[in-house]
């Protein structure tokens, strides 16, 4: 018998990495970073137009979860995209929405809401 593609345990944790990019203002971070080899969270603040301390609360999770790393620099800290798993997870997300049809917004919705309704039933 073969063995199973991925164990329980992998299973979980790739669970665990989607939910984390179930956040728009993660996703956002990490799509930013993509194009900037290294930004300090002020920067990524303003890039976003998100408050510095919603950045910092983002980036802690994903720096958790290592999906982006840090390099202090006196006062400020640096964040990039950790590793190339990380920034292909990204690259194929951004890849696979870009080519959904027009009307992939409304199937995304679709599905997003059954989700939803699915989880408060479960």
């Amino acid at each position: 018998m073969s063995e199973p593609p991925a164990t329980a345990e992998e299973i979980r944790t790739v669970a665990e990495v989607f939910r984390l990019l179930g956040d728009p203002t993660r996703v956002a971070l990490l799509a930013h970073l993509l194009d900037h080899d290294e930004c300090a969270v002020h920067e990524l603040a303003e890039a976003t137009g998100t408050p510095q301390t919603t950045v910092s609360a983002a980036l802690r999770l994903l720096r958790a979860a290592r999906m982006v790393s840090r390099r202090r620099d006196g006062r400020l800290v640096h964040y990039r995209i950790a590793d190339a798993h990380v920034r292909l997870v990204l690259e194929l997300s951004l890849e696979h929405v870009r080519h959904l049809p027009a009307a992939g917004d409304d199937l995304v919705s679709s599905v997003s809401a059954s989700l939803t309704s699915a989880e408060r039933a479960g």
